[in-house]
């Protein structure tokens, strides 16, 4: 008998594929069409020459949070960030809050956010999230538009990395879950309404591993479910892979809308845990100035 939980990892499953067919056809490079993102190129050599073109600015690895967004007033300015309980999760949640922001700051329960908040001034609302339960995903969204907490930026931040050996859930690699699929699950239920009013930002906190150590073909489909020797920094850099993708052409489809897609990138040295380098400060930036002017968005990847 299918349970009620594979049935809808199946649905998943076929709207992410069925929506994004020239872009995995790009990510595999096997066949392309003249449409796809980056023509005949493999996806690696795609990332590694574009990551030489993105606009500098000012900032460098010794730039903290705070100082990225001093000059912000993120007052009226509701913003949801995954992952708050650790690392750069909980520095972006702390920042932000700091500058006005109301958070929704998720963690896999509500009393491990309050945990990690109890000392930061500012508007911080816990949410659960738990990105590898559909349920879970699905509670969240409608819990936000049960209380009229639609966000004017989503920061997808939360992520796991593997130091075990293979997991699966529902049948797909958890890291590939966690790190992908569960945020692609949320997106898809809070960009309607987003769309509706009309403005609004997605940054996906991506990471030099999505060409450094993500599989030589790129996104592999062929191994989402273990079927080959699991490799955990190809699973990670396969998710981040996925996760810069995804922003790439969730920008390229709402082109029309004043709603943005980007992919901040984490230094592949710098799996999920306490912050070395302030990352998440200025995609909080980024993400600020993008939904308050509307500007067009720079596809980091």
């Amino acid at each position: 008998m299918v349970s009620l939980a594979e049935v809808s990892i199946a649905s998943i499953l076929v709207d992410w594929t069925d929506a994004f067919d020239q872009l995995w056809t790009a990510a595999n490079f096997s066949q392309h069409k003249p449409s796809t993102i980056h023509s005949s190129r493999s996806t690696t050599a795609w990332l590694q020459e574009g990551s030489h073109h993105v606009p500098m600015n000012e900032f460098t690895k010794t730039t903290t949070a705070e100082e990225v967004t001093a000059n912000l007033d993120l007052a009226n300015t509701t913003v949801l960030i995954t992952g708050c309980t650790s690392g750069i999760g909980r520095e972006t949640m702390r920042v932000l809050a700091l500058r006005g922001a109301h958070v929704l700051a998720t963690g896999r329960t509500e009393e491990q956010v309050r945990l990690a908040s109890r000392t930061m001034p500012g508007k911080i609302t816990p949410v659960a999230l738990e990105l590898t339960d559909l349920v879970s995903i699905n509670a969240c969204a409608q819990a936000l538009a049960d209380t009229d907490l639609l966000p004017d930026i989503v920061i997808c931040n939360a992520g796991i990395f593997p130091f075990g050996n293979l997991e699966l859930v529902h049948g797909i690699e958890k890291v590939f879950f966690a790190n992908f699929l569960g945020h692609f699950a949320l997106i898809k239920k809070l960009l309607p309404a987003m769309l509706k009013r009309g403005v609004g930002q997605f940054v996906h906190v991506s990471s030099e591993s999505a060409y450094k150590q993500a599989p030589a073909c790129g996104v592999d489909f062929d191994n989402l479910r273990g079927e080959r020797v699991f490799n955990a920094g190809q699973a990670y850099g396969r998710s981040k892979l996925a996760n810069a993708l995804f922003a790439l052409e969730l920008n390229n489809r709402l082109a029309k809308a004043r709603v943005t897609a980007s992919s901040e990138r984490r230094p592949a040295d710098q799996p999920p845990g306490p912050p070395r380098r302030p990352i998440a400060g200025t995609a909080g930036r980024h993400a600020a100035h993008r939904t308050r002017h509307g500007d067009d968005t720079t596809r980091h990847a």
